[in-house]
């Protein structure tokens, strides 16, 4: 198209009779509330009557457990409380904004007793530094996503070694 354009000289827009800018959620489509960050605001060109009346509601304040990303449970005490968007339904990991969803699960991984071994493998907990080998480099499974908190990936890899995940679960344990 811009090959086609070359020799034309650029205009200005004129916008037409009974066209209104209005700023919206990007993702609810509505206005803009309380928690709607900038970043999901957009302002975009609508016919006159069909700007939305409502306000965003998807945007929610919401506590989550700050190890495993799951809504927490009574035993969960590191907690973060972030906006994220709450819809009625749920989403594979691969989709864009996976990462701003709130969570659908409750955490499993902490107990009356501190942090269940069985689900520490779920949440692949990283194992302790190895005090043997400082050299060793420790790596950020989350792949810098910013979603999960250090040291948590959410996701289940059958290849773990499970007496590594059990050491580091019974080392948080202790602390």
């Amino acid at each position: 198209m811009s090959k086609s354009l070359a020799d034309v000289p650029v205009r200005p827009f004129t916008k037409p009779a009974g066209i209104v800018n209005a700023t919206v959620d990007n993702k609810s489509g509505l206005l803009p509330g309380t928690y709607t960050p900038p970043e999901h605001m957009v302002t975009d060109l609508f016919a006159e009557g069909t700007v939305p009346t409502e306000t965003d509601n998807l945007h929610q304040y919401m506590d989550i457990c700050a190890t495993t990303g799951d809504l927490p449970n009574d035993f969960c005490t590191d907690r973060i409380t972030k906006v994220v968007v709450k819809l009625p339904y749920t989403v594979p990991s691969n989709v864009a904004d996976f990462a701003i969803r709130a969570p659908q699960t409750t955490c499993t991984l902490h107990n009356a007793y501190g942090i269940d071994p069985e689900q520490a493998e779920k949440y692949q907990l990283s194992p302790p530094p190895d005090v043997d080998n400082p050299s060793t480099p420790t790596t950020n499974p989350d792949n810098g996503n910013g979603w999960l908190p250090p040291g948590t990936t959410g996701l289940n890899d059958a290849s773990d070694d499970r007496n590594t995940i059990r050491r580091s679960a019974n080392n948080r344990n202790r602390q």
